[in-house]
């Protein structure tokens, strides 16, 4: 029984470092290799609002963007000034031949991210987002634009509601470190 016992471990552990070998060889797809300019940390001045009629609402906020899973992912993690925080990881998805992700939110917001696309210094992003308790779920996009030396951005989150796209939050940024 103990024979057993000990062969059952060692097959384990063979086959457990083996998974992370193979996991640790596996290239890193170009597509994750574009975000590398931007991993770090960045402060953002960040205006939202939650219709095309209401008043902007000023916040500040911080964002870190690392590498995850040995490089082959990125992870954001974001806060700001009003007390809120989200986590959003992302990877390339070489059957769709794109990036995707998923993020959520402390107040219990959820995002599902379906496509990103990089030309140069201009990240665009489309994604769905659900809000807290399943209150509402909105179809989105996004456009953030970086300096030449990925030291700064501008971007904007827009939302379609009611057959229109309008802006719901826009961002100022400067990475920091």
């Amino acid at each position: 029984m103990k024979n057993v016992l000990i062969l059952v471990i060692t097959l384990i552990l063979i086959l457990a470092f083996t998974g992370i070998t193979t996991a640790q060889e596996a290239p890193i797809p170009d597509q994750i290799k574009k975000f590398a300019p931007i991993i770090g940390h960045w402060r953002l001045e960040v205006e939202t609002r939650d219709s095309p009629e209401s008043s902007w609402v000023k916040s500040s906020n911080e964002w870190e963007f690392s590498w995850v899973l040995e490089g082959h992912c990125v992870q954001i993690d974001s806060s700001n000034s009003t007390g809120g925080s989200s986590v959003v990881i992302f990877g390339y998805d070489p059957q769709l031949n794109t990036i995707i992700g998923t993020g959520f939110g402390l107040d219990g917001s959820k995002w599902s991210f379906s496509s990103f696309g990089w030309d140069g210094t201009v990240n665009k992003f489309n994604f769905s987002m659900i809000l807290p308790q399943g209150t509402s779920s909105y179809i989105c996009r996004s456009t953030f634009v970086y300096s030449p030396d990925f030291t700064s951005s501008t971007g904007t989150y827009e939302r379609f509601t009611d057959g229109k796209w309008w802006v719901f939050l826009k961002a100022k940024g400067t990475k920091v470190k």
